[in-house]
């Protein structure tokens, strides 16, 4: 919803800040997104007690409507650590730029972790 609140706002010709504020409520949607997914995923064949499921299992990403290169992006991106997440909003709304992640791929943690930038999710790319 976010996105497209986004999306909306650039083709009617709102100002970046405007279209930067429905961005970072997107980008911190799929941050969380992430982070669940992560959950889940480590708790794979395991009720996931606290995540709101009361199944046996944890639905398939299929049954969440997501594919797996998708899930892979949002957990990437709820990897980057928090403090250089919310830095990386603030510096590029200060710099009055187009709000995505795109740069935060070029972080350490990442590149240890073999991640290319390519990997990194853009506030418009979906």
């Amino acid at each position: 919803m976010a996105e497209t609140l986004r999306a909306y706002l650039k083709r009617a010709g709102a100002s970046l800040e405007l279209q930067n504020e429905a961005a970072e409520v997107k980008l911190w949607a799929e941050r969380a997104g992430g982070q669940l997914l992560a959950k889940m995923e480590k708790q794979h064949g395991a009720r996931p007690a606290d995540t709101g499921f009361h199944d046996e299992t944890p639905p398939s990403l299929s049954d969440l409507g997501l594919e797996k290169n998708r899930s892979h992006r949002l957990q990437l991106q709820a990897e980057i650590p928090e403090d250089q997440f919310r830095e990386h909003i603030a510096e590029t709304k200060d710099a009055a730029k187009e709000l995505t992640t795109r740069k935060l791929s070029g972080q350490p943690k990442q590149r240890e972790r073999g991640h290319r930038p390519r990997d990194a999710v853009r506030a418009d790319a979906y």
